[in-house]
């Protein structure tokens, strides 16, 4: 995958790309494609070398990166945008790095919405959002009639908007979950994979903790909840040391 990247500006409306970056991408890990492609890439500046480029919410390490640099001297505005751009649904320009989870949840969004809408001290990061090739109302991509709203590959029956998505971590064990009732749920494990710490949206908002302790056989000791002090942290596996301080 070859892939130009930019460095950008501007309002809400409007994004002007100033200097252009090019990388290739190994993405022979998440090859067959689906129709929706969901790109990110991302690195301490995007005209930097290092960058990270996830595809389908899978790493695609960069193969080349190189250094050459020129104007782009065109601009992105809703409705109005180059003609390499005609398959484009969504740009968006964060100004904070995604963790892994949070981007195979966007991914997977199957109308493209972000699931960094459910982490709520992180929405001012979101800088800009772009809408492009919005399709006719109602047409075969859309969720009903007269809507403009697309499904991103997956038909739901019965059709419906309260869905709840999940992340995963690496043992597929849920690190995340989201639904229309519950909230935000976060959950921590230790390096044995058995979940050690879990926060609801109820219990975030009032600084809480649930907790699970087990013995040397991994059999349930205590299960409680723990009122104050931080966050476990954004790694959602603690060694010995994390979990006894914790």
């Amino acid at each position: 995958m070859h892939m130009d990247l930019y460095t950008m500006k501007g309002t809400a409306d409007s994004v002007i790309l100033t200097l252009s970056k090019h990388t290739v991408a190994n993405m022979a890990a998440v090859l067959p494609l689906r129709p929706w492609t969901h790109v990110v890439v991302q690195g301490a500046s995007l005209n930097a070398d290092n960058l990270a480029v996830y595809i389908n919410g899978k790493l695609c390490p960069a193969v080349t990166s190189d250094t050459a640099k020129g104007g782009c001297g065109w601009t992105l505005a809703v409705g109005a945008y180059p003609e390499n751009l005609t398959y484009v649904k969504q740009i968006r320009y964060y100004s904070r790095l995604l963790s892994a989870d949070e981007i195979a949840a966007n991914a997977t969004e199957a109308c493209m919405s972000l699931a960094s809408d459910y982490y709520a001290a992180l929405n001012t990061s979101l800088l800009y959002r772009g809408r492009f090739n919005v399709p006719a109302a109602g047409s075969t991509t859309t969720t009903g009639a007269g809507s403009t709203a697309e499904t991103q590959y997956t038909p739901m029956y019965p059709g419906h908007t309260l869905l709840t998505s999940y992340a995963y971590q690496g043992l597929n064990g849920v690190s995340g979950q989201h639904s229309p009732d519950g909230g935000l749920s976060k959950f921590w494990y230790d390096k044995l994979g058995r979940v050690v710490v879990s926060q609801n949206a109820q219990q975030a908002a009032n600084g809480k903790y649930s907790y699970t302790l087990y013995d040397a056989q991994s059999r349930i000791l205590e299960v409680g909840e723990k009122t104050g002090g931080s966050s476990p942290g954004t790694d959602r596996f603690l060694d010995s040391t994390s979990v006894a301080s914790f």
